[in-house]
C-alpha cells in the first residue's frame, strides 16, 4: 500500500481532507467517514463531486473499505462547524507515512 498522504495531491489545491466517524475509533471500521471542505472560488459546487471523484476512488481502492462522502464549502463548514461536532481529523494526522495501514 502506497503512502495514504500522498494521495492527497489528487485533490483540488483548496480542498483539505478530514477523516471521522468509526475509522477513528473502531480496530475494524467498516467504511471511513470522509470530509473534503473546498473553496468555492476554485471548486464550483455543481462540479465539487466529479473534481473530488478520482481521490474518493483511489482511498476506497487502497483501503478496500467504503468512503462515505460529506462535502462542504469553507463557508459551510465554518457555519455549522461540522469538523468540530464530529471530532474529525485531518487526513495526514490519520494517514502519516507510520501509520498508513491498519
Amino acid at each position: 500500500m502506497e503512502n495514504l498522504c500522498m494521495l492527497t495531491t489528487m485533490l483540488p489545491s483548496s480542498s483539505r481532507a478530514y477523516v471521522f466517524g468509526s475509522f477513528l475509533r473502531d480496530t475494524v471500521p467498516r467504511d471511513l467517514d470522509l470530509l473534503i471542505v473546498y473553496d468555492k472560488l476554485f471548486c464550483l459546487p455543481s462540479r465539487a463531486y466529479s473534481l473530488h471523484e478520482v481521490f474518493v476512488a483511489k482511498l476506497q481502492q487502497e483501503l478496500q473499505l467504503k468512503v462515505d462522502l460529506t462535502l462542504l464549502t469553507k463557508e459551510e463548514e465554518l457555519s455549522s462547524q461540522f469538523a468540530q461536532k464530529t471530532r474529525a481529523v485531518a487526513f495526514h494526522e490519520v494517514f502519516d507515512g507510520s501509520r498508513n495501514s491498519r
